[in-house]
């Protein structure tokens, strides 16, 4: 009979093969996942988001106002109202 503990170790084990899944995947796509909290500006970026906007890890800390700053200046302004009107309008 299983444990709870057992069954915690599964759960982790497969939530750990699937975030591998993931990280290959997006390498292999060369595309990225980011999340944003609202409320503290904090960003967090994939691995591969570091490698699309060539940037490390251990000297780039993502926030909205980096974000801008690492996007085409001809950009920004477009970037900028959609992120701003997502925030109002409450919307993805």
């Amino acid at each position: 009979m299983k444990t709870e503990l057992d069954n915690y170790k599964e759960l982790n084990k497969s939530l750990i093969k699937s975030t591998l899944a993931l990280e290959e995947a997006q390498e292999i796509g060369k595309f990225g996942h980011w999340e944003l909290d609202i409320s503290s500006g904090n960003l967090y970026w994939s691995k591969q988001i570091y490698s699309i906007f060539k940037l490390s890890s251990s000297v780039f800390t993502p926030n909205y106002e980096a974000f801008l700053n690492v996007i085409h200046p001809d950009d920004r302004d477009f970037v900028n109202k959609a992120y701003t009107k997502s925030l109002k309008d409450k919307t993805l």
